[in-house]
């Protein structure tokens, strides 16, 4: 073999080394890189599961899709915004708190309530609420239930003017017929007392001084039942039971299904608003559930 030849040979073997190095680096690499890629992977898993989420706020907890809560619930809650906020937490009442536990939905109306209790009721504007239909009010509105009705704030104790405001506001078509109005006309004209809120007057010779006319009905489903079938919206005056300790105004605004299979309509669902509460307003009532708690009934229409 000459030494040319000799030469050449080994510059190949020379050049097959070296790229089987590289090829050998290069897999190393891949080998690696995968590897790191894979252990990323699962750490990222691992860190993911250990992310702590910031928790809920005690207040959030608690309402968390609650409508009623106990009453250390909601004092708990109150504590918490009167600290947040410097309140003296003996600004709230004994009601207050039990508002809160029954109707969570009232909860800005409680924790505020010593904010805007001394303040004067700004314009309130009702905002078309009332051309579709009987409109519903709620009595811890913040647009009025701060106002003074009675021995305490429309909040409390004005389920009554909120239930004839409702009914006078869809039938009179004027939006100026709010809950604070009826509040300032049934105390003007001797309808609210203080510790005995809303006299059943009222629902009669007060619905009749607004240009409405009240009929005094039987507690019967057949006719409470023909009179809402009729356009007459239906305010009823509640003993103590499901809806209060002590009594309470709630408005009927329709019938919906039934039949007469026996003669008169019957077996229905009555269609409430509740000034106090949106649980109650939001399903449909069969007559046997209320009732029981049934002091006397009145319906209306226009003059």
């Amino acid at each position: 073999m000459t030494e040319r030849k000799r030469q050449i040979i080994l510059g190949r073997r020379k050049m097959l080394f070296l790229l089987s190095g590289m090829f050998l680096c290069m897999t190393l690499l891949a080998i690696v890189s995968i590897t790191n890629a894979k252990e990323n992977e699962k750490k990222e898993k691992v860190e993911t599961k250990n992310v702590v989420v910031d928790e809920a706020t005690p207040t959030e907890a608690i309402l968390a899709n609650s409508h009623t809560i106990t009453q250390a619930d909601a004092i708990s809650i109150i504590n918490e915004f009167a600290d947040a906020n410097g309140i003296d937490r003996t600004e709230y009442s004994a009601e207050l708190i039990k508002l809160l536990s029954r109707h969570t939905e009232a909860k800005d109306f409680v924790l505020n309530y010593p904010i805007y209790k001394d303040s004067k009721n700004a314009a309130i504007s009702i905002d078309e609420e009332y051309r579709n239909g009987v409109p519903h009010f709620y009595q811890w509105d913040e647009r009025w239930g701060y106002k003074t009705y009675g021995s305490g704030p429309i909040g409390l104790t004005g389920c009554g003017p909120t239930s004839l405001s409702m009914v006078a506001m869809y039938l009179l078509k004027k939006p100026s017929l709010t809950p604070a109005y009826m509040a300032d006309y049934a105390t003007k004209n001797g309808y609210c007392s203080v510790g005995n809120g809303t006299s059943w007057n009222f629902m009669t010779e007060g619905a009749e001084g607004l240009g409405l006319i009240s009929e005094e009905l039987m507690p019967n489903e057949s006719v409470m039942a023909e009179k809402l079938r009729e356009g007459k919206p239906i305010i009823c005056v509640m003993g103590p039971g499901q809806f209060s300790d002590t009594g309470h105004y709630l408005v009927f605004t329709d019938y919906v299904g039934g039949d007469y299979s026996e003669g008169r309509l019957s077996g229905g669902y009555f269609v409430m608003n509740d000034p106090n509460c949106v649980e109650n307003s939001e399903k449909q009532w069969k007559y046997f559930e209320f009732e029981a708690e049934i002091n006397n009934v009145w319906c209306f229409s226009e003059r």
